[in-house]
């Protein structure tokens, strides 16, 4: 299914130096790297800009609207793309 495929993605390794390299001089270790640390980091830093968006699934994956906290990132993007 799309959403099996998806969190297989999310997991994969990235093979794109510039994009390790981003991820390393933020102070991730090699083996912490894949797609799904890529797109969370890139949220952030879309975040820290100002991006009204970026803030709101920041704050969407902290918490649910009971004020619980989420499930997981990964449910956050199913919610999301509804997949």
């Amino acid at each position: 299914s799309i959403k099996e495929q998806m969190r297989i993605l999310l997991e994969m390794p990235i093979t794109n130096k510039s994009r390790i390299n981003r991820l390393k001089e933020a102070g991730f270790e090699a083996e912490e790297i894949n797609n799904q640390l890529y797109l969370t980091y890139s949220i952030f830093e879309k975040a820290l800009t100002g991006d009204v968006k970026a803030t709101s699934l920041i704050f969407k994956t902290i918490q649910n609207e009971d004020g619980e906290k989420a499930n997981s990132f990964n449910d956050t993007l199913n919610d999301l793309f509804q997949i």
